[in-house]
């Protein structure tokens, strides 16, 4: 029988935070997962992302640490095709050089991982980050794990907290530097910023009911029945 997550996500480097509050299905994937992140903060879903843990990194990217790698340590050097998260090989040849070494997490699928595979208690966490370039980290935190109610939509947000910051504004920096700037008349930027988005911008707005429109729509698309296929 299917659970339900109540996940909190909280946008990293934030006070007071930006954060979002989800019930999702025990049995949705990573990527889906995804989905609902991006729908809920208000992201435009237009830039790469992964998740990961102390061991493992979770994405899309077909070949991470397949392709030949060279290792120099010193008098020792070696040229080794690696198998995809294979470094036996490499420690057999030179077990007392592992100390050395810093081995890159396991890649995963995210297509390939349901939550219920990641999540297993109150507390469990999870690193999720988008848009390489500006880097946006989130954590994804259990805060309770449920028994469906009969005749209810899952995914929903249950609770938002302050608006999400702007896509390509350069990070937490550039977003920090972006708010100075609109709510000082004084400064140098100050009219360049508010007309970014057509001088209406309120950091602390949420609508609790778009997200969940958004959240409905996505998922009962056929986009979203062929996610599930």
């Amino acid at each position: 029988m299917k659970s339900i997550f109540q996940l909190k996500i909280t946008l990293d480097n934030f006070k007071p935070e930006i954060n979002r509050t989800v019930l999702v299905e025990s049995d949705i994937d990573l990527h889906r997962l995804h989905l609902v992140i991006q729908y809920a903060m208000g992201w435009d879903n237009s830039h790469l992302y992964y998740f990961e843990n102390n061991e493992t990194r979770y994405d899309v990217n077909e070949e991470v640490y397949d392709k030949a790698s060279n290792y120099d340590f010193g008098v020792y050097k070696v040229k080794l095709k690696q198998e995809k998260n294979n470094w036996d090989e490499l420690f057999a040849k030179m077990p007392h050089m592992a100390k050395y070494v810093r081995v890159p997490k396991k890649d995963v699928d995210c297509r390939e991982k349901t939550i219920s595979e990641i999540f297993n208690n109150q507390g469990d966490n999870l690193s999720y980050t988008y848009d390489l370039t500006d880097n946006w980290k989130h954590t994804l935190t259990v805060e309770k794990i449920l028994s469906p109610e009969e005749g209810k939509f899952y995914p929903v947000c249950t609770e938002a907290n302050r608006a999400c910051p702007l896509e390509d504004c350069g990070g937490v920096p550039g977003y920090t530097l972006y708010l100075e700037a609109i709510k000082d008349k004084d400064h140098p930027n100050h009219q360049d910023m508010l007309e970014w988005l057509d001088g209406e911008f309120d950091p602390e707005g949420v609508d609790l009911k778009k997200i969940n429109m958004r959240l409905t729509k996505m998922f009962t698309s056929k986009a979203a029945l062929l996610l599930k296929a």
